[in-house]
């Protein structure tokens, strides 16, 4: 495992899981993984049960553009995730395996990728194995045509006042367009008194974290809060494409050379139109495990999500295309949307699970025009 984060983490728990029993060795950069991060996600359902108690907090109500939306029960919900908890709950299950070794400090230069076997290579050391998988992030570069990146940095904050609604997540509040970006506020109370504060930007262009953390603390104000109350920062910037060319692994046994594979955002594993991963990782992380120690390689669920990947990524195509082609009306179709589907209905989209009538409530929300001007220039573009 070349990078030890959240992909590498959640597959080395997947293969334990499976019942792997081979040497599994993790190779990173840098002298600690890096905890300040936040993960979310929809619905527990089809999530592996050992993460439900990392959960930190559940919401049945979010608001997107200022409209709220429901679900019936928490199981269904918006989940929010810390890394911190995540890796002390990895770390834990690693060392009690026994056949888990992180080795920090450790960037690899090469891989090469024989008929049978995986080299990692750097000056100090070479190691060869089965199996390689590479979760290292793609730098953050301006990106083609059609495709935006989401830049944002957020502030885990304490207030000595109760100021918070902890029953509500907001997704994007506030939302408007700045120049060729679209701008929007994200805030995940856990409690009344503690939240995430973050400001958002869909760009075509990278994004200054510290530009943005400012502009972070001057929302902070807003709510009476200053730096002081601030315990932590997080930030980053995502892709928002749908032109990952991820490596695949073939199903063990077959006689191939390609034994090597991205996973994570490197491997595509991240909804192009949102910038959600966690739900695609898991899902992802069980599939190669399974595949790996010999095991049935999809079940019907899993065939379905397949089959429905090229329809997300047509619409997601569409989507971003008309969102670069016409960033102003980002306020107005996030807010149709939200208007325009149920909780469930968009959960289910989120989450590439949505019905034929959850998409037809999703694409009848949409501006006809802009979107049709979208969809054409997209198949113009492929096409190139």
């Amino acid at each position: 495992m070349v990078g030890v984060g959240l992909s590498s983490c959640s597959l080395v728990l997947a293969l334990i899981e499976a019942g792997y029993s081979g040497e599994i060795v993790m190779l990173e950069q840098a002298d600690v993984v890096n905890t300040n991060k936040t993960w979310c996600y929809w619905s527990d359902k089809h999530m592996p049960r050992y993460l439900s108690p990392l959960v930190s907090k559940r919401w049945r109500h979010w608001r997107v553009a200022e409209t709220k939306q429901s679900v019936s029960n928490n199981e269904h919900g918006y989940h929010c995730i810390k890394a911190a908890d995540f890796f002390n709950y990895c770390f834990e299950r690693f060392a009690n395996h026994g056949k888990v070794t992180m080795l920090f400090n450790k960037a690899v230069d090469d891989i090469v990728v024989g008929t049978s076997t995986v080299t990692v290579r750097s000056d100090d050391f070479s190691i060869t194995a089965t199996h390689g998988f590479d979760s290292r992030p793609p730098p953050p570069t301006n990106v083609d045509r059609g495709s935006l990146l989401q830049c944002f940095t957020g502030a885990w904050v304490e207030s000595t006042k109760p100021i918070f609604c902890p029953q509500t997540a907001h997704l994007m509040a506030d939302i408007k367009t700045v120049g060729d970006a679209i701008e929007f506020i994200y805030i995940l109370p856990l409690s009344r008194r503690e939240a995430l504060i973050e400001v958002t930007q869909f760009s075509p262009k990278a994004k200054s974290l510290q530009h943005l953390q400012q502009m972070t603390l001057e929302v902070l104000d807003t709510f009476g809060l200053s730096s002081e109350d601030v315990t932590g920062w997080e930030g980053g910037i995502l892709p928002m494409t749908t032109h990952i060319d991820p490596t695949i692994v073939k199903q063990k046994g077959s006689n191939t050379s390609n034994q090597c594979r991205n996973i994570g955002i490197r491997g595509n594993c991240i909804r192009a139109a949102t910038g959600y991963a966690f739900s695609q990782i898991q899902q992802d992380s069980q599939r190669i495990a399974r595949q790996i120690t010999g095991q049935k390689i999809a079940t019907y669920e899993e065939k379905k999500i397949s089959l429905n990947a090229g329809l997300y990524t047509w619409l997601d195509s569409i989507f971003l295309m008309a969102l670069t082609q016409r960033p102003e009306l980002a306020p107005e179709v996030f807010k149709r949307m939200a208007r325009g589907t149920t909780g469930e209905q968009f959960a289910r989209f989120m989450t590439e699970r949505a019905s034929v009538l959850d998409l037809l409530k999703v694409i009848g929300s949409m501006p006809k025009r802009a979107f049709v001007r979208a969809a054409w220039e997209t198949m113009r573009w492929n096409r190139r």
